[in-house]
């Protein structure tokens, strides 16, 4: 799933990533990477729903979130900030 993202066939990384999470709801791997492949198609909102998801399973995707180019996009954007940096 994640060459699919390499391979920039979003739209398909994230019919694999939505059938991955059926079975593993909870894999932040997963929820990582289909909040990546959703922003790159400009689904903001469930991006963002995302990564939410992943950052209450494990608080530490919050440094992955700060530093991942691919998420360069929402530094000003004020939920971002929020989720990921706790402030605005």
């Amino acid at each position: 799933m994640k060459i699919l993202l390499s391979l920039q066939r979003y739209e398909e990384a994230i019919s694999y990533f939505d059938k991955a999470l059926e079975i593993d709801q909870f894999e932040t791997t997963i929820l990582c990477n289909n909040s990546i492949a959703k922003l790159t198609v400009g689904d903001k909102e469930s991006s963002l729903r995302l990564l939410k998801q992943a950052i209450d399973k494990d608080p530490t995707i919050r440094e992955f979130a700060k530093y991942e180019k691919r998420f360069e996009r929402l530094k000003d954007d004020l939920q971002f900030r929020i989720l990921v940096y706790g402030n605005y």
